[in-house]
């Protein structure tokens, strides 16, 4: 595959599609070698958990009040938004563990603030939907969008809770999945093309995944 990419890269550049900075820019833009990925993958994430310990130990000595939590998951959140922006490999990993440390500290400390009417796990569920839902707005990687989505639709779950609720939230994952393959060709190259086709694979995880849970 990569040798048909560099072969393509070639021909446009012969026929004066692209010039040499495109062609460049083309061949960057290849994945590397699994291992490599899988190696800065893991990099990516050690280095996230490393950093985050170093800004949690500081932030211990205030206290694990609900405005801390606040304000560290805020800033997580904020520092994953700018490393989206590079669009690397290292940096989106590293975005994806800092979005979702920022998330689960939000979801702690907004959750465990008010009484609402609901129970404490539906009412933590509230807050992590939207939550969830914010940080699926920013520019982000397909990996990010896919979690968010699952955690979207699990938390959904847990608002609608077990029984009928629960069948019917599969069916509507179902049958969503199914339209949404069938109108492709309309929404694929629209703007928002690359979120709603991560949130298609979401749900068509989760509605595979519903009937074993609900068993």
């Amino acid at each position: 595959m990569r040798a048909a990419e560099a072969e393509l890269g070639d021909l446009l550049r012969d026929r004066g599609i692209v010039d040499a900075a495109g062609h460049a820019a083309l061949l960057a833009t290849r994945p590397g070698p699994w291992w490599l990925m899988l190696l800065q993958g893991v990099a990516a994430w050690f280095a996230s958990l490393l950093i985050m310990s170093a800004v949690s130990l500081p932030l211990a000595g205030f206290g694990t009040t609900a405005l801390v939590r606040g304000v560290a998951g805020v800033a997580l959140c904020a520092t994953a938004i700018w490393l989206f922006r590079f669009d690397r490999l290292f940096t989106n990993q590293m975005a994806l563990a800092f979005s979702l440390a920022g998330q689960g500290l939000l979801v702690w400390a907004v959750g465990d603030r008010w009484d609402l009417v609901l129970d404490h796990d539906r009412q933590l569920a509230g807050v992590g939907l939207l939550v969830t839902g914010a940080m699926l707005l920013p520019r982000a990687s397909r990996l990010h969008r896919v979690v968010c989505g699952l955690i979207l639709i699990f938390d959904a779950g847990v608002l609608i809770g077990s029984g009928p609720g629960a069948e019917v939230l599969g069916v509507v994952l179902a049958a969503g999945v199914a339209w949404s393959c069938v109108t492709r060709s309309r929404w694929a190259t629209h703007p928002r093309g690359g979120l709603l086709g991560a949130l298609t694979l979401a749900a068509g995880v989760a509605a595979l995944a519903l009937p074993a849970i609900l068993r």
